[in-house]
């Protein structure tokens, strides 16, 4: 028997899913980006924002995954927080290695890492964007949007037309970034965890 289900739901759907024999709550309202890059030059690309060369997870890039990560569900669950730091730091350690990302770009100041993103091509000339996350320190001072450009400039000198990037509807610091930077809303899924086990935090 499963101790886990998840249940899919188009839209922005209710906190909770009644009339199961345990709750059946919402730890994520997926919002999936989509951006066109035919106005975008490559001769745009920010400065201080260069392709990771490393293939090892530094312990900048590490807190950087787990601030991506801060409105997920994988983090919000109580059952499934206790593992959020190592789901991070292996999606963190799989993307610099090339396993599950083809491109990780970092903006860097004096040696400092203060924020990455990473990449993958898909079909069709789309791509899609893994992780995102500005340090701490230097939030709100338009790194994330260079990033994005940065990350749009790779995409397309490898043939990409369109760009995805996925983010919790919770999340509006982000949701907010992507749209000034011309990111338009194509998806909404409500994503449910229906536990088959009473849960107890003791």
């Amino acid at each position: 028997m499963f101790s886990l289900i998840y249940v899919f739901q188009e839209g922005n759907g209710l906190d909770e899913i009644s009339g199961l024999t345990q709750p059946c709550l919402c730890f994520d309202r997926k919002v999936i980006f989509r951006k066109f890059l035919s106005s975008i030059s490559p001769a745009e690309k920010p400065r201080n924002i260069d392709e990771y060369a490393g293939t090892t997870c530094t312990s900048e890039l590490e807190q950087l995954a787990y601030l991506s990560g801060i409105y997920s569900r994988f983090k919000r669950d109580p059952r499934l927080e206790p593992f959020f730091e190592k789901l991070y730091r292996l999606w963190m350690l799989r993307s610099v290695s090339g396993e599950i990302a083809d491109v990780v770009l970092v903006d860097t100041d004096k040696d400092q890492t203060r924020g990455v993103i990473t990449a993958k091509k898909l079909h069709n000339s789309e791509g899609a964007i893994g992780l995102v996350a500005v340090g701490q320190n230097f939030q709100r001072s338009g790194i994330a949007s260079n990033l994005l450009t940065a990350c749009e400039v790779w995409s397309l000198e490898h043939g990409l037309s369109s760009i995805s990037v996925a983010t919790q509807l919770e999340n509006q610091p982000a949701c907010q970034v992507y749209e000034k930077n011309g990111y338009v809303i194509g998806e909404i899924h409500s994503i449910y965890h229906y536990w088959t086990k009473p849960f107890s935090s003791a």
